[in-house]
């Protein structure tokens, strides 16, 4: 089955007209009735959509195949129909091997005409341009009308960074780019087996204060709290603080250290909100803070008991809680970014960074507190950024956050709720599907900035590479 035949097969069995799936897309007719036609091959955004509509409905297994064959497809596959000598490929070999791996064909879409040159061609490139030598297989497909085309499966390597011509690619969505300093840092400490929890920082214990920590240690019984940091791995032999003995400390002495919350009206973002906190500083606090922002925002209905008003809430607080433990166990946080917490009528949606696994000195502290995930937490992916959805009735929703929430939106609320975690100027513009650097930043970017709906992450450094834009909501 091909695409074209999976969307009108969808369309006819969830009982919508064309200008309602249209709408709901949020396409023209016309542009949906050319990829039924097979005419022209709908865009990522209408891909994720037409999966997550087809999970919903009753569909034929080998419908829903084909969608999450196309959506797979977009991130770990690419199509080259220049010539070997070409060099775009390469970099897809080298984002490949540092992400999750993938494959590249050559010849799907036009005719190799000597098969076995362009084998040894492909070999002898990859030796000779990426370092370490990655991890891959070259395959032979045949098509209907007989002709060949080749498949090299490039797998995730174990020797990451993969250099190509003194640069570091990875995957992101559908293309290959060059990865950031936090990327870069984060593939070096996965080669080498050492979590980023773990690294050493420049600040010294005689710095911090660990008021909040050392009275949950005391609530438990442990004694010498001082000399148990170094054994909870959150300050080294040299009296330094690791990464994680900086997210345990009271001040927020790392900027990934913090969990933005908002409460809306209704199932769905909008202009305005009910209520906003940015919370900072050790974990114990976010995860207390969090938690108790999740309960007070879906209050239901309130009780006096010996005098004292007692409320209750939607959520189950420890399911409210482990979910928002889940986040910060398993939160990059060599990326400076926030988790992001939205609390609607129906459910409450988390979105952080996720990395490799779990932070093993975080987790450990918290196990020592008697902290620890007891429900199931279901997090849906979308390369390196993890969302988790719990309902009203406290179980795990699955639903598509690139698409459902932005469709019913103009251009410049996509581009607001989008960048609640910070983005960089690539990530934006690919998520708008605008080619033009140039029209992207004159028409959309400069002026949101103008007007403080967004503002820089570096803003005394404007044209900084590393610069990335955040929601500027005037709080």
């Amino acid at each position: 089955m091909k695409i074209n035949e999976a969307i009108k097969e969808l369309r006819k069995q969830s009982g919508l007209s064309q200008s309602s799936l249209a709408a709901f897309i949020g396409v023209s007719v016309a542009t949906l009735n050319r990829w039924e036609m097979g005419h022209q091959e709908p865009s990522r955004i209408a891909l994720l959509a037409f999966k997550r509509l087809a999970e919903d409905i009753d569909l034929h297994e080998d419908i829903k195949n084909e969608f999450n064959r196309g959506c797979y497809d977009l991130y770990r596959s690419d199509y080259y129909d220049k010539s070997i000598a070409s060099s775009g490929w390469l970099k897809s070999v080298s984002a490949f091997s540092n992400t999750h791996g993938g494959a590249i064909f050559f010849g799907f879409n036009t005719h190799l005409t000597d098969i076995d040159s362009t084998i040894s061609s492909i070999k002898r490139r990859i030796t000779t341009s990426i370092n370490p030598i990655p991890e891959y297989e070259i395959l032979i497909h045949e098509k209907d009308n007989g002709s060949k085309y080749i498949e090299i499966a490039i797998f995730e390597g174990k020797d990451a960074p993969y250099y190509y011509k003194n640069s570091v690619y990875i995957r992101r969505l559908n293309l290959s780019i060059v990865a950031s300093r936090e990327a870069l840092l984060s593939l070096v400490i996965k080669s080498a087996s050492v979590t980023h929890d773990r690294l050493l920082t420049n600040i010294n214990i005689c710095e911090s204060d660990f008021t909040t920590l050392f009275f949950a240690l005391k609530e438990k019984g442990v004694s010498k709290r001082e000399e148990k940091l170094k054994d909870m791995q959150l300050v080294g032999d040299d009296g330094y603080l690791t990464n994680a003995g900086m997210l345990f400390a009271d001040s927020p002495l790392s900027s990934s250290s913090s969990i933005r919350c908002f409460s809306w009206e209704g199932i769905e973002k909008s202009k305005s909100f009910k209520d906003y906190k940015k919370y900072e500083g050790s974990l114990i606090r976010l995860l207390e803070c969090a938690t108790s922002f999740i309960t007070n925002n879906s209050r239901t209905s309130g009780t006096i008991i010996n005098g004292e008003i007692h409320f209750s809430s939607t959520y189950d607080r420890f399911k409210a809680r482990d979910a928002i433990l889940y986040a910060i166990l398993n939160k990059d946080y060599s990326k400076h970014s926030n988790i992001l917490l939205d609390v609607f009528s129906d459910r409450f949606e988390l979105r952080f960074f996720s990395q490799f696994s779990v932070n093993p000195a975080i987790e450990a502290t918290f196990k020592l507190l008697g902290i620890e995930i007891e429900n199931t937490i279901s997090p849906q992916y979308n390369k390196d950024e993890t969302l988790i959805v719990i309902s009203s009735n406290g179980e795990a929703v699955t639903i598509n956050p690139f698409v459902t929430l932005y469709l019913s939106q103009d251009r410049e609320d996509k581009i607001l709720a989008y960048c609640q975690i910070e983005r960089s100027r690539e990530e934006i513009q690919h998520f708008l599907e605008i080619k033009s650097r140039e029209h992207f930043r004159k028409n959309i970017l400069n002026p949101l900035l103008e007007k403080g709906k967004l503002k820089r992450t570096i803003p005394n450094k404007p044209n900084s590479r590393n610069q990335k834009y955040i929601t500027g909501y005037a709080i």
